[in-house]
């Protein structure tokens, strides 16, 4: 398998420019100078090798796998669209066409894409993070092949990608094939960012969003320090051991108490991810069981965050506002929808929410629209006094 990271990703777009990064991934099947558009995927393909991409809240990578013998092959082929992408008017009108079905398919046609999207762009007052990776339909409709390529020209260089190449493979062989291929392209100045800080949330925030499905569903999400940015540096770790404790396998804390125990839910899932480049969210998703509400499994979820606070000592989890809750940083953010389906909009996306990814997908032009019924489910807000709550 050899992979190209490249350091931009939905996190870094302005906005008015959402979904750029994800368009450009597109557009980087469709020909170089000495490629024509889907020459690169043909190629692969004919050494019985397959190949594609996906977009990131912080970085665009594409990969391939294929035969050890192959490898040059492949480096080969990045490395000629790292710098000599031909962004065709046509091809990039079709393209677009592509990603905005995409986005139908996905998010707009899918409940669960409706509230994990409106979760996120709630929940950060203003983070990056709170617009969705694939863009908001308004950009995509309005962006032009000269935004692309300024993002290609800005990003796409060796000094900004990663190689990774993993297998049976000689470890000096591949620094030469790499040196090759990619050694004789000039570094670029890759623009800095500007430090970043999530504004406090002092309050509890409560959103419903009424979308046509038949089932309720409750999403939690506590605001959580990463690697990179938690003061203390244990608070990740131990926030990664507790998404396994609540939700490591069907011997964990909610499957065993509150899907097959009590069987408030018909499921339930917790899911952290500490490796973002900015703050993350610490996650809790359920679907109550016909004969519960989803108060009942808020109640239970928050119940389960409680118990892990007080038994092990994390104060930078507390829902219910107790006097073991020693940290502010960390906030809570509920949200609920009447839907089935426990996954995010886009592939990558867990049941509990963890950063979606967007890769390459055909459009399905033939899928029926979900029914029309729009019941939505009713909220109160809960007094808590050291975090706050986002609701949808």
């Amino acid at each position: 398998v050899s992979q190209v990271w490249y350091r931009v990703g939905a996190s870094y777009e302005p906005d008015g420019l959402t979904g750029v990064s994800h368009a450009l991934e597109h557009m980087m099947f469709k020909g170089t100078e000495s490629l024509g558009p889907g020459e690169f995927s043909k190629t692969i393909s004919a050494l019985g090798g397959n190949e594609n991409a996906f977009t990131g809240r912080d970085y665009t990578a594409y990969f391939e796998t294929l035969a050890v013998e192959h490898l040059d092959t492949a480096l080969r082929l990045e490395a000629d669209r790292m710098r000599n992408l031909v962004l065709d008017p046509g091809e990039f009108a079709k393209e677009i066409k592509v990603v905005k079905e995409e986005r139908r398919l996905r998010t707009e046609d899918r409940p669960s894409g409706k509230v994990f999207e409106q979760f996120n762009a709630v929940a950060w007052r203003a983070s990056p993070y709170r617009n969705p990776i694939i863009g908001w339909m308004n950009d995509i409709e309005h962006l032009s092949l000269e935004d692309l390529a300024a993002w290609y020209e800005r990003y796409y260089a060796p000094n900004n990608a990663i190689l990774v190449v993993v297998g049976d493979v000689d470890p000096e062989a591949v620094f030469e094939m790499a040196k090759t291929h990619f050694g004789g392209f000039e570094p670029m100045e890759i623009p800095a960012l500007k430090p970043f800080v999530e504004p406090e949330q002092t309050g509890e925030t409560r959103v419903t969003v009424s979308v046509p499905a038949k089932q309720p569903f409750v999403l939690l999400g506590y605001k959580a320090p990463v690697i990179s940015r938690a003061e203390e540096d244990w608070e990740p770790y131990a926030l990664y051991v507790l998404s396994s404790v609540l939700d490591g396998g069907n011997s964990a804390r909610l499957s065993r108490e509150l899907v097959r125990g009590s069987a408030i839910a018909a499921s339930a899932g917790a899911s952290y991810s500490g490796y973002s480049r900015l703050d993350s969210m610490f996650t809790l998703s359920a679907t109550p069981t016909d004969e519960h509400t989803i108060a009942d499994v808020e109640k239970a979820l928050r119940e389960q965050v409680r118990r892990q606070g007080l038994r092990g000592g994390l104060p930078i989890l507390s829902g219910d506002g107790d006097r073991h809750a020693g940290d502010d940083r960390a906030r809570l953010a509920t949200g609920h929808r009447r839907d089935s389906t426990p996954e995010g909009g886009h592939p990558g996306t867990g049941a509990g929410g963890r950063p979606a990814v967007s890769g390459r997908s055909k459009p399905d032009r033939g899928g029926a629209r979900p029914p029309a019924d729009r019941t939505a489910a009713a909220t109160t807000p809960s007094p808590c006094r050291r975090s706050s709550w986002l609701l949808i």
